[in-house]
């Protein structure tokens, strides 16, 4: 592979043209800072990474774990460019670009969790699987019947049908958080094009999924967003997955098991002595013959201290685990025939399945962790349903909202009391987003009325979705207490 494959991958383009000069290194410093900067990044201290509604600052929030997952990141990138210079695949002014890549990518990869993390997504899934057609039904006055012929409709409500954490974290940073005057760019931030590849973890949009392969298995980006993500592939030409996603996957790999255990010590969910007994049980499950490395890091093991020392080694064995893959198969990466640096097969993949099964039977099944991500589930239903009478007007009473504070006669006596209330409660940023999306299909579709009721709801539906996926755990509780009238 010729060593211009990094100089086309790693490039300054983005989605507005920026008026500011910048060298190359200086452009991802851009990112960087557009992304630390933002407030979606400043809500992940307050959302859950395992134990949701937490006051021990000493547990880790999405923020303090994404921080860690960068830092093992840029340990791993950095020493594959080592190697990548050595073999004259990477000239030295890229250096920088692809470390940074790689930390800007981990520092985003948990920006489009929702609160109370995968239990929100589940739930989001299942009140559209339970009520789209019925609400969109009421919103257009077609019949049940008709909307299952509807190929546009029954396309774009995949996007919530197959909610996922990552594509509204691209849909974000390409839409939702704006950088000072992007709005009308419809830019978001406005990250580089490099930058935007990084964190598509999967390389299609809902509609296209196929189970049988790990990079469609789950959306990597929604239809909402699909223009823009085809056209940054174009531009880059890369058909797959961008390669510095795989760091980035390996370092969320690495960072969450460990520090996932970690916290369920720190707050004597479990003991360290148990750790130590049930990964033993769980190692001699799976291996044949545990390396005497581990076993060595592992039995008679029992304190605080020795799971300080084993998750320091066991990082360290990752990280040079993924760093000698991504080499090993550099061809396969690049060409996109492969499917994760911590290979399942190995010791470390091995070690590293115990640790997911150890979370999974004693940590998230813990009765603190279940209760919370009940009630989480449950609150999100629940402002779903209320926000649910914004979702059944149709698209020209809904405008009367978006244009009520230009002109309060839209909605005077025309019984959209409670919506114009629910309707306040958005962000006025996903407003504006919405708006340009509605004023852009209304002029598309000015002359097929069906199809421009589709894709308004299908705005308006992640409208509702972006506020609420937005919030943070408190925030949900909040507003839900407000929303049932438990608290004023």
């Amino acid at each position: 592979m010729s060593i211009d494959y990094y100089r086309r991958i790693i490039c300054k383009e983005r989605l507005f043209p920026t008026k500011t000069h910048r060298e190359i290194n200086e452009e991802f410093t851009s990112d960087k800072t557009r992304i630390v900067f933002s407030s979606p990044f400043r809500r992940l201290q307050s959302k859950a990474q395992v134990f949701s509604l937490e006051t021990n600052a000493a547990v880790r929030s999405r923020l303090t774990h994404t921080l860690e997952v960068a830092t093992i990141g840029v340990s791993i990138a950095e020493k594959i460019t080592v190697a990548l210079r050595q073999k004259n695949l990477l000239d030295d002014d890229l250096v920088f670009p692809f470390v940074k890549i790689v930390e800007n990518a981990c520092l985003l990869h948990d920006i489009g969790n929702p609160p109370f993390g995968h239990f929100a997504e589940e739930s989001i899934k299942k009140w559209f699987v339970d009520h789209w057609k019925n609400v969109f039904k009421d919103a257009s006055g077609i019949q049940l019947t008709r909307i299952d012929t509807l190929e546009n409709i029954n396309t774009l409500v995949k996007d919530f049908l197959h909610f996922d954490g990552n594509p509204q974290g691209v849909r974000i940073v390409t839409k939702l958080q704006d950088f000072p005057n992007s709005f009308a760019e419809d830019c978001g931030l406005n990250l580089t094009y490099s930058q935007i590849s990084s964190i598509i973890k999967y390389i299609v949009q809902p509609s296209d999924l196929n189970k049988t392969h790990h990079l469609t298995r789950k959306p990597g980006y929604f239809h909402s967003e699909a223009e823009k993500i085809h056209k940054i592939k174009n531009f880059l030409k890369i058909e797959t997955r961008f390669p510095l996603t795989y760091i980035m996957e390996a370092a969320d790999d690495i960072s969450y098991c460990l520090s996932d255990i970690e916290d369920g010590i720190e707050k004597k969910v479990i003991t360290s002595n148990y750790f130590f007994e049930k990964l033993e049980e769980e190692c001699a499950k799976i291996f044949n013959q545990m390396p005497n490395f581990y076993s060595d890091l592992i039995i008679g093991k029992t304190t605080r201290e020795d799971f300080f020392t084993f998750k320091i080694e066991a990082i360290r064995s990752f990280e040079k685990h993924a760093i000698k893959r991504y080499l090993d198969n550099h061809e396969n990466i690049i060409g996109g025939n492969f499917s994760e640096l911590i290979d399942k097969a190995s010791g470390e993949g091995k070690l590293l399945n115990c640790l997911k099964v150890l979370s999974r039977k004693y940590l998230f099944r813990s009765r603190e962790v279940e209760n919370k991500e009940l009630a989480g589930y449950h609150a999100i239903l629940g402002l779903l349903e209320k926000f649910r009478i914004l979702l059944e007007i149709d698209y020209k009473r809904f405008n009367n909202l978006v244009t009520a504070k230009d002109n309060l006669d839209n909605i005077l006596g025309s019984g959209l009391d409670l919506h114009w209330r629910l309707f306040n409660m958005l962000p006025e940023k996903y407003v504006e987003s919405y708006k340009i999306e509605f004023y852009r299909c209304q002029e598309k579709y000015k002359s097929e009325e069906i199809k421009l009721t589709e894709y308004e709801w299908f705005y308006r539906a992640h409208l509702i979705v972006d506020y609420i996926a937005g919030m943070t755990d408190n925030y949900v509780i909040e507003t839900y207490n407000i929303l049932h009238g438990i608290t004023l």
